[in-house]
């Protein structure tokens, strides 16, 4: 509440009501300790459990099941109400930059995973992380789309265009300056055009690389509605996007009869035939400059 006075983000945070009942479903607050660096993971974890003890011994109680969506702090929690009252859990990796190089963290997750009911993970690159961490089975269950969105009949075939598309929010990891400067060096016969689908802190350099190219339209955030009627549309999605835990907008696109492009180890890079289903591009995550993979 303190820091909410001074912080958007950490107002969103601090007004939330630590009680909610939404479709019969009771959904309640619990206070994380976070520090902004791994380094005090250990820390914020111990200091989570120690102040949270009394509100998990009560929700333990009416509960014969946890599910954590993610090693940690979820895991680390729900770890915690399994020993201390043997409420057993399930886990699900879905972010593996959690996954951090740390004899103490990796000691924890092996923990959390070996304890777990069960193990799930949301990709195939995900699966082959955890292997050499716990004995545990792991589970793969990738996340799903509607079948209404599956685009009916064939795309037009004639076109004065071929689109190229990059939907993804404007942050480091996804990478877009990668497609923008692969686009500007195409040498096609055929006209291309890039649309650029999204927002965020880096949308002041992404306008200033795509000034000159009249091939290049930017539409900022649109509704997921409009973001399927381009789809319907375009003829190539792309998404260079690592580390990516999944990434739903592959399937999307996917359903809507897009080629589509991906990072290997990343996204839904396993799940498809590569060259068939997808085509994969391995990334060069030291270098400025997109892969000589994804230029060509």
């Amino acid at each position: 509440s303190l820091f909410g006075r001074i912080n958007k983000k950490w107002k969103t945070y601090a007004d939330t009501p630590s009680f909610l009942c939404i479709n019969n479903m009771i959904v309640r607050k619990l206070a994380l300790i976070s520090f902004p660096n791994y380094r005090f993971l250990k820390i914020s974890l111990n200091l989570t459990t120690y102040l949270a003890k009394y509100k998990l011994k009560n929700l333990v109680k009416d509960s014969h099941l946890s599910h954590a969506h993610n090693i940690f702090p979820d895991g680390f929690i729900a770890n915690y109400c399994y020993k201390k009252y043997g409420l057993s859990y399930i886990v699900t990796m879905r972010d593996q930059r959690k996954i951090i190089n740390n004899k103490w963290r990796k000691r924890v997750t092996a923990d959390i995973l070996d304890h777990a009911y069960a193990v799930t993970v949301i990709s195939k690159h995900h699966k082959n992380k955890l292997k050499n961490i716990t004995s545990n089975k792991i589970h793969l269950i990738p996340h799903g789309i509607e079948k209404d969105i599956l685009l009916k009949g064939e795309k037009k075939s004639k076109k004065e265009y071929l689109d190229i598309i990059i939907i993804a929010e404007m942050i480091e990891l996804k990478h877009i300056d990668w497609v923008i400067s692969a686009f500007n060096s195409l040498v096609t016969k055929k006209k291309c055009r890039l649309f650029i689908v999204g927002d965020g802190p880096l949308r002041e350099k992404i306008n200033n690389q795509c000034s000159g190219n009249k091939n290049i339209k930017l539409f900022g955030q649109i509704p997921r509605e409009k973001v399927l009627q381009l789809l319907d549309n375009t003829d190539i999605f792309v998404l260079p996007s690592f580390p990516e835990s999944f990434g739903v907008v592959f399937l999307e696109a996917m359903a809507k009869k897009n080629a589509v492009i991906g990072i290997r180890d990343s996204g839904v890079c396993g799940l498809f035939r590569e060259g068939e289903e997808i085509l994969i591009a391995s990334p060069t995550l030291l270098s400025v400059s997109p892969p000589a993979s994804i230029k060509s």
